[in-house]
């Protein structure tokens, strides 16, 4: 007869960090993480193929990833570099906006 007990230790986020030589802020990522449900991007974490916040971008892309910003200087450089019909489309859109 094989008997086993269900001993669940709490630990603090501190000392989750702690045990697992990671700061706290990677523990709460995780826990971020895994109440996503995304069993594939914790798999990925696990296996080392992505990291904790590259997971999260993929998980929440609206809270972890920032809107790309460009400068006139940019902006100007692309106008210029693209056909004159997206150049006439992006005129229409610019004053739409």
């Amino acid at each position: 007869m094989t008997t086993t007990a269900n001993l669940q230790t709490k630990l603090t986020v501190a000392q989750a960090a702690k045990v697992m030589n990671v700061s706290e802020r990677s523990v709460y990522m995780v826990g971020e993480l895994m109440a996503t449900g995304r069993q594939d991007l914790l798999q990925a974490v696990e296996r080392g193929d992505i990291s904790i916040l590259g997971a999260l971008k993929l998980a929440k892309p609206d809270k972890y990833t920032k809107p790309k910003r460009v400068s006139l200087r940019q902006l100007q450089k692309h106008y210029l570099g693209v056909d004159e019909r997206t150049k006439q489309q992006f005129l229409i859109w610019a004053r739409q906006a």
